[in-house]
């Protein structure tokens, strides 16, 4: 999940956080659900890597290095 949030500027501004509060529960709400759930995630680690990480039935979890250039 990408959320682009706009800049906040140099002083506070109750009305710009509350804007940016509302957009990150909105979108937090699709992807936190039991509904909306998935078979595996797809993690970025600092060295630009892709991680497909998947769990078992006993919740064990596995990562599997993705390679380069390759669809998931």
């Amino acid at each position: 999940m990408n959320i682009r949030l706009a800049e906040i500027g140099a002083r506070y501004d109750a009305e710009a956080m509350r804007h940016r509060t509302d957009q990150l529960e909105r979108a937090f709400q699709r992807v936190l659900s039991i509904e909306a759930a998935s078979p595996f995630a797809l993690l970025v680690s600092p060295d630009q890597s892709v991680w497909r990480v998947t769990v078992n039935d006993a919740g064990a979890l596995t990562t599997t290095k993705m390679p380069k250039g390759r669809p998931f």
